[in-house]
This record gives C-alpha cells, sequence and structure tokens, in this order.
C-alpha cells in the first residue's frame, strides 16, 4: 500500500526507486493498519519488493511514512505472548534477506 500510494503521484518508476532516499515529490493520503503482530512495518520508511529469481530490494524515502497508523491496544494484548516468541524468529528469518 505504501508504495502504491507514492507511485499513484509520482513519475518515476518502481526500478528507480529502489535503494535508499531516491523518491521524489508527493503520494497519496496513507493510512496504514497493521495484519501482522511485530513487525512494526506500518510505521516505517520501508518496503521490500519481491522481483526476478526471488530476489527482494528495499525502497526506503521519507514518502513512505503514513500520515496515520492505526493500532489497536486490545488485539495486540491478546497476542502478547505471540509477538514475544514470533518477533525474534521472524527477526532472525528475515535479516539475511
Amino acid at each position: 500500500a505504501k508504495l502504491v500510494a507514492f507511485l499513484a503521484c509520482s513519475d518515476q518508476q518502481l526500478s528507480e526507486i529502489y535503494g535508499a532516499g531516491l523518491g521524489r515529490g508527493p503520494r497519496l493520503p496513507l493510512i496504514q493498519i497493521p495484519t501482522t503482530a511485530g513487525t512494526g512495518s506500518e510505521v516505517t520508511a520501508a518496503a521490500v519488493v519481491s522481483v526476478e529469481n526471488s530476489m527482494k530490494k528495499p525502497v526506503v524515502t521519507p514518502q513512505l511514512f503514513p500520515d496515520v497508523a492505526v493500532l489497536h491496544a486490545g488485539l495486540t494484548d491478546a497476542e502478547r505472548q505471540i509477538v514475544r516468541i514470533g518477533r525474534p524468529r521472524k527477526g532472525l528469518c528475515s535479516w539475511p534477506e
């Protein structure tokens, strides 16, 4: 959603913004809601794009920060044990990519 909000208003192609700080211009309004516990991607300026040959390329630009991030504390409390167990594993599995 972050990249779509940016690319919809940009004259840049996705391939031009791989890396850090390469995005230019505005984006559509952006409200982020987490779909998994613990990743924090709803409040970062980063996105990862899967490309050919199972490679992943990062896009990091301030335009990817949301205008609003909606978090429901009740849902995160209910998943507290899952977050404690899942977060380190998720970090270790994602880091080398």
